[in-house]
Order: structure tokens, then C-alpha cells, then sequence
């Protein structure tokens, strides 16, 4: 495991270990950390807005009803327990510069360090912590210095470790990847195309630019009417510190998102991987709805109106998404690989009965682990696919050369495939790679086959 951070799989494992099999675990996964981000996000409201049960009623209910989470959240990916992960480090770096208690530091560092090892892209949540402990902290400068790098040194201690560890497992710090074949404007669209869904229940695929206009003037005014109220700002420290850190976060995601998107390939800039700001987002939300109460200015209200326009929606758009994730719970249960469909395999079935000694590829590798415990490579694809392409082997000539070298070390090679096409048009068929390999029939069955592969053509 190198090019995907591995906190996620070191979970599983520790479940698998404990008697578990990797669909509950990856259950009960899912369901604390969905648990942690409303309870985090709960808890930080009422400290923000005690006074003022109207706001933090609402910010929860945004927090419940968040359509990126409610999607994603079911699955057996590492959004949900990221989220979680990034929501308690900032959390706890914004009451440690309220109450100077060293506890909620070390807590911070500790959450901020787990956060790249769940995700690559946590490092942003490092950076984000020592800008804002060197901008937020009411002692000397020297002070701040100190405690900000102390704290991003150790957040990315164990990041480091990992990547020494990589480097020598692989020649590389993060796995092999493809360069990026994106362009600003598929950047700013996709990007557009994924927020506009956050807000309008039904998708506009004409008014993506349109909306990208109406955006950039609310948030306009939302700065606008931030800075006429920079006096109220001034006189509560806490929506001060908490806009600071909410912010600092959301730029330093999104930078380091649009930057390491510039130079490798992955999957696109949909909802799923601009998830990790839509809390703070709606932090950031309840502050300047808050700043609107308290001023009268002309533009004050207007951002008052645009943001309670945008609530709205959000509701609407997450009440949709709530609804239909529970329709598909009651009918077919949750996530891609735990339908019925796939719990009642047949191939999971053989597998569970017959287990294979040697190395495994398949073109459903996913389920394979999650309903067998089999772990398996997936086989090659054609590209271009920003998903296929952080797996390794890549393309045909690294699969090829990767079971020729099994085979000469005297290992059985298997391919598990299964009859499901919903792949097949970015990844090589079984007959296709049939004209390059020597396959002896192990196993036909209703969903899919089990070959041994005896020779590369």
C-alpha cells in the first residue's frame, strides 16, 4: 500500500482482528465517525451560538442534512471518518487559543497527524492548524512561532515515517501516478458542477455558469458585510477565532486540492472529494448569518437573505438525498457492495468455500475483500480513468509483466471475474486479456468465473 494513505485499512484490519468481518467493521466505521462529525459539529455550534438557539438549530440541522455527507457517509471510503477527523482538530485548535489549556493542543496534534495518514490531502489540516495558532494565539509573537511550528513538525512526523517507509518499499513517497490531463476551465467547471448540487435540489446542467455568477456576488456580499461588522467581529473573540480557522482551512483544502490535481490524475472534482470543506462551510455560514442579525447595513441584509436562500436549499437538496438513501436502505440496503445483489454472489460464495493460495486479480477487487476477505489486484484498464489509474498494475504491459514475474517465482496466479459490465468501458475484457494470457478454467458460475492463469503469451 503506497499510493493510498493507510489509517483506513490499518481500521479494518484491527476489526478483521477482533473477530469481525470487513462489512461490519466497515459499518461500524461509518457509523461513528457520521456520529462524531454531528456531535463535534453540535457541540461547537452551542459554544458559538448559546445565545441563540435560532442559529444553532439551523447550522445542526445544515450538519444533518449535508448532501455530500449523506451520500458518501454509507459507503465504505475514508470521507466520513476523515471528516470527522478534520472537524476535531480544528475544533480543539479553537479552543485551545480560548483557554490556553494544553490539553486541547496535544489533542489537536494528535488529530491533525492522523488526519494525512487517512488521507493524503490531511496535510492540509496541518498547515491550517499552524496558521491559525500563529494568527490566533493572544501571546508574543516568538511564542506563536514556536507553539505553530512545533505543531506542524509533529502533525506531519508520521506522514514522514510513512513516506520513508514507501520510498522503501517502492522508489516512490506516493505511488506511481499518471500526469494530470486537467485544464483550469475543467476545473472550475467540475468544480461549480459539484457545489451547485450542495444547494439546488435538482442538477442544471445549462446554469453551471450562471450559477458560478450568482455565487461569486454572494460571496461578495458575504465579505463585504464581514468587513461593516469587523467591529462585532473584534468584540467576540470566539466568532472571530472560528471564522479564522474555518476559513484558514477551507483556503489551505482547496489550494492543495486544485494543486496536486494540476500535476497528477485522479478522480475528478466531484462532491465526494470537495466534501471535506462543507462543514466548515456551514460554520462559516452561521458566523456571517449571525454578523447579519447584528448589523443593519444594506449589504449586511443582503447577505442575510442570500444565506438563508442558500440554507434553504441545502435543506432541500440534503432532504432529497436523505430520503433516497433510505429508500434504497429498505430496498436494496446501503453502499455499492452491499446490496442483495451482491451478498447472495455466487462467486463470493465459492470463494468462502474454497479459498485461493497465491496471488488474485480481479476486475471487482472491492467486493472480493469485503465479502471474502480474498485480497486481490485489479486488473489492467485502458484509460482514461483517474480512479483505475492510482491502481497498480496500471495498464496491460505493467499487468502482464507483474504476472510473468509471479509465475517465474513458482506463485499460482487466479483472475476473478465477474460478469457485472459496469466496468467494461474503461477496462479490459476477459476476452481481451485471453489474447495474452494462458487461463485454465477453475470454476464457472452464475455471476462470474475463477481462472488460473498458467502463462503470459
Amino acid at each position: 500500500m503506497v499510493s493510498y494513505a493507510p489509517l483506513l485499512s490499518w481500521i479494518y484490519a484491527l476489526w478483521v482482528a477482533a473477530g469481525l468481518s470487513p462489512q461490519v467493521g466497515a459499518i461500524i466505521t461509518s457509523a461513528v465517525s457520521l456520529g462524531a462529525v454531528v456531535w463535534i459539529a453540535g457541540l461547537w455550534l452551542r459554544e458559538l451560538f448559546s445565545v441563540s438557539n435560532r442559529i444553532w438549530i439551523g447550522g445542526l440541522l445544515a450538519v444533518l442534512l449535508c448532501r455530500p455527507l449523506l451520500w458518501y457517509g454509507p459507503y465504505a471510503l475514508s470521507e466520513a471518518p476523515f471528516m470527522a477527523l478534520v472537524l476535531s482538530a480544528l475544533w480543539n485548535s479553537w479552543r485551545y487559543t480560548h483557554t490556553q489549556q494544553p490539553r486541547f493542543l496535544i489533542w489537536s496534534v494528535l488529530l491533525s497527524a492522523l488526519s494525512p495518514l487517512m488521507r493524503y490531502i490531511g496535510v492540509s489540516v496541518v498547515v491550517a492548524g499552524g496558521v491559525f495558532l500563529l494568527w490566533g494565539l493572544s501571546v508574543p509573537l516568538h511564542q506563536r512561532f514556536a507553539i505553530a511550528s512545533g505543531y506542524v513538525m509533529l502533525g506531519l512526523f508520521p506522514l514522514a515515517l510513512w513516506a520513508l517507509r514507501n520510498h522503501a518499499v517502492s522508489g516512490t513517497f506516493f505511488g506511481v501516478r499518471e500526469p494530470s490531463d486537467y485544464n483550469l476551465r475543467q476545473m472550475v467547471f467540475e468544480t461549480l458542477w459539484s457545489w451547485h448540487r450542495w444547494v439546488f435540489p435538482v442538477a442544471f446542467e445549462n446554469s453551471v455558469s450562471l450559477f458560478g455568477i450568482v455565487l461569486l456576488l454572494l460571496a461578495g456580499t458575504a465579505w463585504l458585510a464581514l468587513y461593516r461588522s469587523r467591529r462585532i467581529l473584534t468584540q467576540s473573540p470566539a466568532l472571530y477565532s472560528a471564522l479564522c480557522v474555518a476559513g484558514v482551512f477551507v483556503l489551505s483544502y482547496s489550494l492543495l486540492f486544485v494543486a496536486t490535481a494540476s500535476g497528477v490524475k485522479f478522480e475528478g472534482f466531484s462532491e465526494r472529494l470537495w466534501l471535506p470543506i462543507s462543514i466548515p462551510v456551514v460554520l462559516i455560514g452561521a458566523i456571517v448569518y449571525r454578523l447579519g442579525v447584528s448589523e443593519r447595513s444594506w449589504m449586511s441584509r443582503t447577505a442575510l437573505v442570500g444565506i438563508t436562500a442558500l440554507w434553504l436549499g441545502w435543506l432541500c437538496s440534503g432532504a432529497l438525498m436523505a430520503a433516497s438513501t433510505v429508500q434504497q436502505a429498505l430496498s436494496h440496503q446501503l453502499g455499492v457492495f452491499s446490496t442483495a445483489q451482491w451478498h447472495s454472489s455466487e462467486t463470493a460464495g465459492y470463494l468462502r468455500q474454497h479459498r485461493l493460495a497465491g496471488k488474485v486479480f480481479s476486475n471487482f477487487p472491492e467486493p472480493l475483500f469485503y465479502l471474502t476477505g480474498v485480497v486481490a489486484q485489479q486488473t489492467p484498464h485502458k484509460g482514461p480513468m483517474r480512479v483505475a489509474s492510482e491502481t497498480f498494475p496500471r495498464n496491460l504491459p505493467q499487468f502482464l509483466q507483474v504476472v510473468r514475474q509471479h509465475l517465474e517465482r513458482g506463485e499460482q496466479v487466479y483472475i476473478v471475474w465477474y460478469n457485472d459490465p459496469s466496468r467494461s468501458g474503461y477496462m479490459y475484457t476477459m476476452g481481451e486479456l485471453n489474447q495474452y494470457l494462458v487461463l485454465r478454467d477453475v470454476q464457472r458460475l452464475s455471476d462470474g468465473q475463477v481462472y488460473q492463469v498458467t502463462g503470459v503469451l
